[in-house]
């Protein structure tokens, strides 16, 4: 009898040391790309109304700190907000820097109860859940997929955030949100850059002219290594011979605004 007691005191220190081993860490659920596209429905309601906002996020640049332990990530922002005060959608376009640190340390400070793949959801993505608020849902590789920051029936208060689309190289999940700075099409553009994989020229297509236009490749590491103003052209030529072979990331930028990034191989 004392050595089942024994064990059965022992037991939810040896369970909560099974779940701790599995948790992710920050750098594990933080873990993006330049060119990662994120889109994520923000929901807020209360007695006297709503809103609901939209945003597309695409990872444009990466660094790290001295030490290795704090991330970097620079973001271009599209939002589309509306409220029951004012139901005229309002069209934004920032750009942002966020960073995370502790990238060792287990996500949520170790708040987690429980971990799992969703087979139905992320295409599978490692899930850890924090239900000891409202709920969290953290993702590796995709950051927080899920929260509910409020629910309050008696007043009718909710706020929820869901990322509802992400695309990493191949990997894509979710229905995308159209977004554009404006409602005008003019805004948006098609662009192709090819071949991919690339050995010494690559070839970046518009399907219009672009005035201010220029083009930032980065290593691996987030590091700049190619700035080019393209010429207004609706195609441009541009000579990669001297880069090292690898993977290498980039953005096409006119008048502040980032038009497309995404990645290419140098073979």
């Amino acid at each position: 009898m004392k050595r089942t007691l024994l064990i059965l005191a022992f037991l939810p220190l040896f369970i909560s040391n099974i779940i701790s081993q599995s948790i992710s860490t920050n750098g594990e659920i933080y873990n993006f790309d330049i060119g990662d596209v994120f889109h994520y429905s923000h929901i807020m309601s209360n007695s006297s109304g709503g809103s609901v906002s939209e945003s597309n996020i695409i990872i444009t640049g990466k660094y790290y700190s001295s030490n290795n332990d704090t991330i970097f990530y620079i973001r271009d922002i599209k939002s589309k907000s509306s409220s029951s005060f004012n139901p005229t959608p309002v069209f934004e376009n920032t750009n942002d820097t966020i960073a995370y640190s502790n990238l060792d340390s287990t996500v949520n400070n170790g708040i987690i109860d429980s971990v799992y793949y969703d087979t139905l959801k992320y295409n599978g993505h490692k899930i850890n859940r924090d239900t000891t608020s409202f709920g969290a849902y953290f993702a590796d590789s995709l950051g927080v997929v899920y929260m509910l920051i409020y629910n309050e029936p008696i007043t009718l208060t909710y706020d929820e955030v869901s990322l509802v689309y992400y695309k990493k190289g191949n990997d894509e999940w979710g229905i995308p949100i159209p977004l554009s700075i404006s409602s005008n099409d003019d805004a948006i553009y098609l662009i192709k850059l090819f071949p991919n994989p690339a050995t010494s020229q690559i070839t970046i297509e518009f399907d219009k002219q672009i005035s201010n236009c220029e083009i930032i490749i980065f290593n691996i590491f987030g590091q700049e290594i190619i700035h080019h103003q393209l010429d207004g052209n609706t195609k441009y030529s541009l000579t990669i011979s001297e880069l090292k072979a690898g993977m290498y990331f980039y953005s096409i930028v006119s008048d502040g605004n980032i038009l497309k990034s995404d990645k290419f191989i140098k073979q």
